[in-house]
């Protein structure tokens, strides 16, 4: 048995021997196929970048939040200069490579940025290949947190004092 479906633009086929397996993925395909219409199939970088800042915007990330993934990933697309569907990994590892200056907080940002919107436009149903699969960039260590002051430990307790909604 043979299933014929759309996926990334293009049809795809595969044979089966067995018959009901065979309905099964037609079944799946069909449905995956209707929910992704028109231009969704294929949206443009720009297009699908703004789709995700709103799903964030949305879910409450913070503005700060929002800008930083927009920036990287508009960075990333200008590299790239392709459609979503035809990204590769090693786009993504020349992407990083291009940026050498970056420190590792700008790389790890850069990376979680794609992979986030990857994981996204996947679970929305809309074709993007994870080009940051296997590209491990270590996550920035935390700042060092400094003990305060005992200047600024009664500063702090001053202010506190004079808060109006004291106990």
């Amino acid at each position: 048995f043979e299933v014929v479906w759309r996926e990334a633009g293009r049809q795809r086929s595969a044979r089966f021997t067995d018959k009901r397996l065979a309905e099964q993925i037609r079944r799946e395909k069909g449905e995956v196929e209707r929910e992704a219409k028109g231009s969704d199939i294929e949206p443009s970088g720009e297009a699908l970048v703004e789709r995700f800042l709103s799903a964030l915007r949305t879910a409450g990330k913070s503005e700060d939040t929002l800008s930083v993934y927009g920036k990287k990933l508009r960075q990333f697309i200008a590299a790239v200069r392709v459609p979503p569907a035809k990204w590769t990994r090693v786009m993504g590892e020349k992407y990083l490579a291009g940026n050498l200056r970056w420190g590792p907080t700008a790389r790890w940002m850069a990376v979680n940025s794609i992979r986030r919107l990857t994981r996204w436009a996947i679970a929305a149903k809309v074709y993007v290949p994870d080009v940051t699969a296997g590209i491990g960039v270590a996550r920035p260590k935390p700042k060092d947190h400094r003990p305060l002051t005992p200047e600024q430990v009664d500063r702090l307790l001053t202010t506190a004092a004079r808060h109006k909604y004291q106990p």
